[in-house]
């Protein structure tokens, strides 16, 4: 019984939280968990590679990152497939931004692939706020 008081509180305590302040806690732990494993990726695939790596490191985590957005950042209801293709294409445009923006760090700032990915990282993360607040979750009565 206690354990579902907490879980309440803890419930009501997070959706009490702006969606955008929802959204940079989630990524964080996204962006955390993302950034180890393209660093792990590197270190076990070679900086070579990093290309497939920015891929996976976006790709691995997706189905999970969905959900969290969908049902504890947003909290859309609605058609769940038509809201997953719409953000499987917004996924698809931030990973393609990823990589721009990595290739220009890389071309124009630092060699070093994790030092790059980092900062693409970091501002992929803030933009991708408001691409998938306005298009893969975007709620039309608000």
């Amino acid at each position: 019984m206690i354990m579902i008081k907490l879980f309440k509180k803890l419930y009501n305590d997070w959706f009490a939280l702006p969606p955008k302040t929802r959204f940079y806690i989630s990524g964080i732990a996204n962006f955390v968990f993302s950034f180890l494993l393209f660093m792990l990726l590197v270190t076990f695939l070679g900086y070579r590679l990093y290309r497939l790596c920015v891929f996976l490191q976006w790709f691995i985590p997706s189905l999970a990152v969905y959900l969290i957005q969908k049902y504890f950042v947003f909290k859309t209801k609605g058609d769940v497939i038509y809201e997953y293709l719409k953000y499987s294409a917004t996924w698809f445009f931030c990973f393609i931004c990823n990589v721009a923006i990595l290739e220009f760090f890389i071309m124009t700032i630092t060699k070093n692939v994790y030092c790059a990915q980092f900062f693409a990282y970091v501002v992929v993360t803030i933009l991708s706020y408001f691409i998938f607040k306005n298009l893969a979750f975007f709620k039309k009565n608000e």
